[in-house]
């Protein structure tokens, strides 16, 4: 009985992790819209106007920022509407961990290590292009790496 409880409470910890991270997923999906808005209406954003913004360095750096928040929006947001997506699970596995309860990595890791990275550190890495064009652009692969490395194989 005792490994019935265990799995219970893992199980009933990833869908409270879930659930806080679909709400914090909806201020990052809304907040995607408005940043994709400013960046295809405005000039905010853009480093040179004389060229096309798919062209412009500068604008590609910040738009990885709201396209990243895009992909963590229906990362966190599946599992609530019921389609069973658990990307704690799977770098569990990935990595060569036994599934929840008995995987080493907290479940508080992935909030914060998105929060961090994706909310500060991604507007902060486009804000600092015109000083380093590297640490500008590097968050745009993150997405496209990602997604190959999600795919079920």
């Amino acid at each position: 009985m005792p490994l019935a409880e265990n799995q219970f409470c893992g199980s009933l910890r990833r869908h409270r992790a879930n659930t806080v991270l679909h709400r914090l997923a909806v201020h990052r999906g809304g907040g995607a819209i408005v940043m994709v808005a400013i960046l295809l209406i405005t000039d905010t954003f853009r480093g040179n106007t004389t060229v096309s913004r798919w062209r412009d360095p500068a604008w590609l750096a910040w738009l990885a920022v709201p396209l990243y928040w895009v992909h963590q929006f229906e990362e966190y947001s599946l599992p609530v509407i019921g389609i069973d997506y658990s990307i704690q699970e799977m770098i569990c596995q990935k990595i060569g961990f036994p599934p929840y309860p008995d995987c080493p990595i907290p479940l508080a890791f992935y909030p914060v290590v998105n929060i961090a990275l994706m909310w500060f550190g991604a507007p902060l890495a486009a804000y600092l292009f015109r000083r380093n064009v590297l640490i500008g652009l590097s968050y745009l692969p993150i997405g496209p790496v990602n997604q190959v490395r999600a795919r079920p194989r």
